[in-house]
């Protein structure tokens, strides 16, 4: 039996793997990244390459990916593993930060003191300045979900996205408070996925990186 089958609890549902690019230099950094577009460094291109492979255990039928640099590296890896082509969604990119692009949480503190507060504890509030509102982030990438899933019934399928794009994602399907993106951990090159079925949607599975640890 394949792992794409093992993973479908609804034999009617469309099962979305949602993958976070390899590393970059911005991640290593700890800078916003948003609408930036650092490369992968050379970690994060081994990190593809493994993620590729898990990901081909799965049988998708379809990579989606953001326009980013980043994101597009790392799709192509998986269409090299998949045997796939990969097509350009600019309704799953990333968070778009405006002003705090490239900058670190101490850089933003400093300048944007009451903002920053909100992107902490209230980021339903939040519009970021000179970016984008949070809350209409996460109604963009949910949207995106829904319409993946209507054009690709009963189908597996893969997302090539962001870390706070998957953390977004996940709080829609847990109706959970915006603020709990900041208790959602989304390591470069995982793996999550959610299954949209008939009556429900449900989070299979949150951050799998086993596909990265190191052969001993």
């Amino acid at each position: 039996m394949s792992v794409r089958a093992l993973s479908r609890e609804d034999d009617d549902s469309t099962l979305i793997v949602l993958a976070r690019h390899g590393q970059s230099t911005y991640n290593v950094e700890r800078r916003y990244r948003g609408r930036a577009d650092p490369p992968l460094d050379a970690t994060g291109v081994r990190q593809v390459e493994r993620l590729g492979e898990a990901v081909a255990l799965f049988e998708p039928t379809a990579i989606y990916t953001s326009p980013r640099r980043r994101t597009q590296s790392t799709a192509a890896a998986v269409a090299h593993a998949t045997g796939l082509a990969s097509a350009v969604r600019e309704d799953i990119d990333d968070l778009d930060y405006g002003w705090w692009t490239g900058k670190t949480p101490d850089d933003v503190e400093a300048e944007w003191p009451a903002e920053h507060g909100l992107w902490l504890n209230a980021p339903e509030k939040l519009t970021l300045p000179g970016g984008e509102a949070v809350a209409a982030a996460q109604a963009r990438l949910w949207n995106a979900v829904l319409a993946l899933g209507a054009a690709h019934p009963r189908q597996t399928i893969v997302a090539v996205t962001h870390d706070v794009a998957v953390r977004l994602i996940v709080c829609s399907v847990l109706a959970a408070p915006l603020a709990s993106i900041h208790a959602i951990r989304i390591e470069t090159a995982s793996t999550s996925a959610i299954e949209l079925g008939r009556s429900r949607t449900r989070l299979a599975w949150l951050n799998n990186t086993s596909h990265l640890v190191e052969p001993s």
